[in-house]
This record gives C-alpha cells, sequence and structure tokens, in this order.
C-alpha cells in the first residue's frame, strides 16, 4: 500500500514501568510468538484516526486532552469489543500506557526509515538515499532513541522497521546509474538491506527484550533479505493478493526461515464495477484473508509461520487520493489496478479512500466525527473470537461467514449497505 505521508514521531518522555517481555520461538508444528511466556497471535489494526477535511500530517495527540478522550473510546472501545489487541502505532508515552491499561492494546512500535523522505540538516530530502553514510547514520540514531524511548512502555512487544521502503528506491546513485536499467534498483536494494540488518542489531542492543523486524512490500528482494537480514527475527510484510495469500507463507519458510506478521492486508469497500460502496465484497475478501492467516499458523497444517496481522486499516482516510486537496471529498478514483480482487473487471478497482472496516461521516459534532462499523468488522469479531494455536486445522477450514448476520449488524451500527 503506497502512503505519501511524512511521519512525525513525538518528543518522548520518560518511560513509565518495564513492559512485557517477546520471545519468538520455534517447536516441531511452526513459530509462535510469547508475550510474557503466553501464546499471543497478532489481531490488529493500522489506527487511522485522521478526521475528513485533514491530511498525512494530523496528530491527534496535539489536540484538546478531550478530544483525544473521545477519539480513543470512539475507536479503541470498538477494537477491544472486536477482539483487537495491537496496533501498528506509536504515541506519546503517556497515551500508549493509557491504551494498554485502560483498552487492553500491545504496541509494534514503527519508523519509516525514510520511506517518505528524511529531514538531513534541516533540510527535506524528498528520495532517501541509503547508499549515504550521513543517512545511515541519522536513521540509525533515529531508531536507538526510539528503542530507548519505547522499550518500557506497557504495551510493546516488537519492533517493525520501515514501511515497503523497496518499493521507493529512487534515488540517483553513482554507482547504480552506471548498471543496465534493471539492475539499478536491485544494487540500491543491497544498501537498503544492510542498513536494516544494522539499525536491528542497534536496536536489540538497548532492547533485548522485544523482537525487531523488517516490514517489506510483499516478496520483492526476498533473496536479498536472506542475505543481508540475518540479524531480523521475523518478516513483517504488506500483502495485497486477493482472497488469500498463495505461496507467500510457503515461500518465507523455505527461502528465509523466519516467521511472518501480516504488518497490511485488507480490501477496499468500494466495488469499482458497480461504482458502488460493498460491504459483503469487502467482509468477504477480509474473511478468506484470515482464515489463511489461521491455516498458515503453527499447527493448521500450512507452513506454520504466520504470527497474526494487522489490517489496513481501522477507517476512512479521506486524504489519500489527493493527499493535499480534495480532502473533504470521498474520492471513488481507483488508484491502481489489482487482478486478484473481485472488482477487477474496472481499469482501477483500487480506492485508497474506501480500505476502513469503519466509514466516517463528513461531519463532526464537539470535533469528533462518528464512524460506523462495516460488515467487515464485524466479520473480524467473529474470527477474532477463535485462538488459532488450539483451534485445528479442520475446525478453521470449516469456518464460514455468516452474510446475513453481518449485514444485520452493520445495518444496526448506522452503516447499510
Amino acid at each position: 500500500m503506497i502512503h505519501l505521508l511524512r511521519v512525525l514521531i513525538p518528543t518522548l518522555a520518560t518511560a513509565c514501568s518495564l513492559t512485557a517481555e517477546t520471545r519468538l520461538t520455534k517447536g516441531d508444528d511452526g513459530w509462535r510468538m510469547l508475550v510474557d511466556a503466553k501464546p499471543f497471535y497478532v489481531k490488529g489494526f493500522t489506527w487511522s484516526c485522521t478526521p475528513v477535511g485533514m491530511k498525512y500530517d494530523y496528530d491527534l495527540f496535539a489536540e484538546d486532552e478531550r478530544v483525544i478522550r473521545a477519539v480513543l473510546e470512539r475507536d479503541l472501545g470498538r477494537m477491544k469489543t472486536a477482539g483487537a489487541n495491537t496496533l501498528r502505532h506509536v504515541a506519546p508515552p503517556r497515551w500508549m500506557k493509557h491504551i494498554h491499561e485502560t483498552y487492553g492494546m500491545h504496541f509494534i512500535a514503527n519508523d519509516y526509515c525514510g520511506r517518505y523522505g528524511l529531514e538531513i540538516d534541516g533540510q527535506y530530502v524528498e528520495k532517501t538515499n541509503y547508499e549515504d553514510p550521513r543517512t545511515r547514520e541519522l536513521i540509525k540514531d533515529r531508531w536507538r532513541k526510539l528503542a530507548t524511548e519505547y522499550r518500557s512502555i506497557p504495551g510493546m512487544i516488537a519492533h517493525a522497521l520501515g514501511n515497503e521502503n523497496n518499493y521507493g528506491l529512487e534515488w540517483e546513485s553513482a554507482e547504480a546509474e552506471n548498471m543496465p536499467k534493471d539492475e539499478r534498483h536491485r544494487a540500491k536494494a543491497r544498501h537498503l538491506y544492510s542498513l536494516f540488518n544494522e539499525v536491528a542489531l542497534e536496536v536489540k542492543k538497548i532492547d533485548p527484550d522485544h523482537p525487531v523486524g523488517i516490514v517489506n512490500g510483499d516478496l520483492q528482494y526476498l533473496d536479498l533479505i536472506a542475505e543481508l537480514c540475518p540479524d531480523i527475527d521475523f518478516l513483517a510484510i504488506n500483502a495485497y493478493r486477493g482472497r488469500n495469500f498463495s505461496d507467500l507463507f510457503d515461500r518465507v519458510a523455505k527461502e528465509l526461515g523466519k516467521p511472518v506478521i501480516l504488518m497490511e492486508t485488507g480490501c477496499d469497500a468500494f466495488n469499482a464495477v458497480t461504482g458502488k460502496e460493498d460491504q459483503r465484497l469487502q467482509a468477504e475478501v477480509i474473511h478468506q484473508n484470515w482464515i489463511d492467516l489461521y491455516r498458515n499458523t503453527a499447527g493448521n497444517g500450512g507452513a506454520g509461520n504466520c504470527l497474526g496481522g494487522v489490517v489496513f486499516q481501522w477507517a476512512d482516510e479521506w486524504w489519500k487520493r489527493g493527499q493535499n486537496h480534495g480532502l473533504e471529498v470521498h474520492d471513488t478514483e481507483g488508484s491502481w489496478h489489482h487482478p486478484a480482487y473481485p472488482d477487477a473487471a474496472a481499469p482501477q478497482n483500487m480506492n485508497e479512500e474506501w480500505f476502513g472496516v469503519c466509514s466516517i461521516d463528513r461531519e463532526a459534532v464537539d470535533g469528533v466525527h462518528r464512524i460506523h462499523p462495516r460488515q467487515s468488522y464485524f466479520a473480524l469479531r467473529d474470527l477474532w473470537q477463535i485462538n488459532p494455536y488450539s483451534h485445528g486445522a479442520k475446525q478453521i477450514n470449516g469456518l464460514k461467514l455468516d452474510r446475513k448476520a453481518i449485514a444485520e449488524k452493520a445495518k444496526a451500527a448506522g452503516s447499510p449497505d
């Protein structure tokens, strides 16, 4: 998923108290995540809380405390009810502690490592050059600070480096530009992945209690990851492959030998063929995605390396198509074409402003927009009551989507299809 934004990590205060220890263990039937020695399966969201009319640089935690608390209850209260346990998100430590203690959410701390540009010596550089020694040191130093500050935040379970940086290897390089065109990005990728391994080692020195992974765009450069990132603990993947993930888990098992967290996956709720919102289509794809995740969890007959996933995303974001304009328009123009999704007959069938499992109202009341859970929310709520480590392959393969029930629940929640 392509996001054009600059992530601004808030200034962090001293951490509050010791958080849980996370371990990744491999048994005869596959990999498991243990948090304080108890099995933990990631069921999470990328938490999108940008109001209509705002864009990528919106910061909820710069708002009045009344607004912050109202949004937390609006969003995290519903997430908790759905059975979610993880956010791919960082916030000021005070609020992370509050979110964990009030709503039971854990955190995968994530910084984009220059994916959308980097500020160097007071100047914003749009295309990050991972070959440049100064750039490499700035990214490592940023993670040293983040690991130091976040290692003791209650609810922390892992660190994730980057966000599909392999899709953004656009800088000019004296080395790469002299190579054949189809080899240039691969040469640049070597610098990227060697940096990731150096960052992982730095983070693990500071915080040995939480595993470190990288967030890759699907399986591109998997061979380079295997060669250049021996010290990562898991591979986090942003993957959009339609109803299932085909060979993704098997390939990682065979070619990398590390566990997997799906750090982004999902389906938009707009049908580009009919030109209308299609909650049922979205719910069906997301349901089938999670059946595939469960199948590839330890003991369920698949690759045995899936530690869970993060749904993209919590609520619609109306800025995605225009980025800096049209912020109050819920755009229905597709951003790209993907043949694996049910509305693939349309030229551009992936609608970035419609990926939320909740829709959002245009108007705000007292500074807060209402949201409405879609059918996909209720499909996840049903699936997330299940512990895939103990459910069994036969039961998982027998899980069916109750289309009528989730449609009725979504309608009652104010989100008619």
